[in-house]
């Protein structure tokens, strides 16, 4: 019977601090994590609303094909102006250019 008792007391104990002791494993969330006013974590339809603002910022008072730039989160994406779909010009970022890494003698790689 005592040994019941133990086993209970020492399974609960176990059960009730797992999970601070998993909160305590996780990294904590990011500081520039994307929240809406009122602070809660920000809706799909709230973070493309966002990107859109930050494209059509990017070209005010610039002319199609000017150059631009905005940020998407901690990273800052070079592009042109363009016209939107709703009449605006957006940034559009360019294409990631993939170059193949030439051979050591110079000459083409079949």
């Amino acid at each position: 019977m005592k040994f019941k008792t133990v086993f209970t007391a020492g399974f609960l104990a176990v059960m009730l601090l797992a999970p601070a002791v998993r909160a305590q494993d996780q990294p904590a969330a990011p500081a520039a994590a994307a929240t809406s006013k009122a602070g809660m974590p920000m809706s799909l339809r709230e973070r493309l609303a966002a990107a859109r603002q930050a494209r059509t910022a990017a070209c005010e008072k610039k002319s199609a094909g000017d150059p631009c730039s905005f940020s998407r989160g901690d990273k800052n994406v070079e592009g042109k102006c363009v016209m939107g779909p709703r009449n605006q010009l957006m940034c559009r970022p360019q294409p990631a250019r993939m170059s193949a890494k030439p051979s050591p003698s110079g000459a083409p790689q079949p």
